[in-house]
């Protein structure tokens, strides 16, 4: 079971419909790759991250670290 937050995955279930499957797994890759694959859809037409592309990136790395 992936180490997260409650507010982490409060902010997470807004963007990953599949969040609840993701963390009850043992490995928490296909938890960070999903949270990447969402990053991508929150980049400007500059493909720099918007804030809620910065706030998914602060919490994978934080998860990464948690685990």
């Amino acid at each position: 079971m992936v180490n997260i937050t409650k507010e982490q995955k409060e902010y997470l279930s807004k963007y990953i419909d599949n969040l609840d499957d993701l963390i009850s797994k043992e490995d928490e890759d296909e938890l960070l790759l999903a949270i990447d694959d969402e990053f991508l859809n929150h980049l400007d037409k500059f493909d720099e991250p918007t804030k809620i592309g910065l706030k998914l990136e602060r919490i994978r790395d934080q998860l990464y670290n948690q685990n």
